[in-house]
């Protein structure tokens, strides 16, 4: 594991799109853990399939159908930009921008990373 503890220079230096969680919001997650909860409920406990093969289709029919269900929500949503090639960390360049975080942080604003 290594603890970033500067996350905000390379997140700011990268120009990449950063959100926020609080310390206390599991907001984020939530939407993963939900997700993952509907697919356990109507996947997984509903079908009784007699091998991986029969599990992958019956998951991608799920998938299909969630992803048409939320397409509108996915496509309101900002684009996002690939992490630039040239990228260069300079741990001496001032902060700007805005800061965002998906990871949780501890009090010192240090992130873990596995």
């Amino acid at each position: 594991m290594v603890t970033l503890k500067n996350p905000q220079s390379l997140l700011i230096a990268s120009r990449s799109t950063r959100a926020a969680v609080s310390l206390w919001e599991p907001g984020f997650q939530n939407s993963i853990e939900g997700f993952n909860g509907l697919w356990q409920s109507k996947v997984w406990q509903r079908h009784h399939c007699r091998n991986l093969t029969a599990l992958e289709d019956v998951s991608a029919r799920y998938i299909a159908a969630h992803h048409a269900k939320t397409a509108v929500r996915r496509e309101a949503a900002p684009a996002r930009r690939r992490f630039p090639a040239s990228f260069a960390f300079d741990l001496r360049a001032p902060l700007a921008g805005t800061m965002i975080f998906l990871r949780r942080s501890n009090e010192r604003g240090e992130v873990n990373l596995l």
